[in-house]
């Protein structure tokens, strides 16, 4: 796809600009080298290993809950408790979904999942 793969369990999020991010992955010990990417997302995947590899493209509805799944903790954002950073992440999290791509990636303990990116 001509963009680079960011991975790691955790990644930080930056917004630079229309559409620009900066994205840092996020290691939990310090051996780990940190991976900075900044320009556009194209995809965000999120992983599962199978026993195949395969791609599900989701609806936005699913789309926004993987990405409210994927974060360390949130609140119930309905409530009339929710703090101004729960909606903040809310609204953070509706404007990624509206402007890029989330899929399922489904892949096997094997690189052969990298040519369906």
């Amino acid at each position: 796809s001509g963009f680079p793969l960011i991975h790691d369990d955790l990644i930080s999020v930056k917004r630079l600009g229309d559409k620009k991010v900066r994205i840092m992955t996020v290691p939990f010990k310090p051996m780990f080298k940190k991976h900075v990417f900044e320009g556009e997302i194209d995809t965000i995947y999120r992983i599962y290993q199978s026993q195949n590899n395969y791609l599900e493209t989701i609806d936005k509805r699913e789309q926004l809950a993987q990405m409210l799944f994927a974060l360390w903790s949130f609140d119930d954002f309905r409530s009339e408790k929710a703090s101004p950073q729960d909606r903040d992440i809310l609204r953070i999290c509706k404007e990624i979904v509206g402007n890029v791509e989330i899929k399922k990636l489904f892949f096997t303990k094997s690189n052969d999942f990298l040519k369906l990116l």
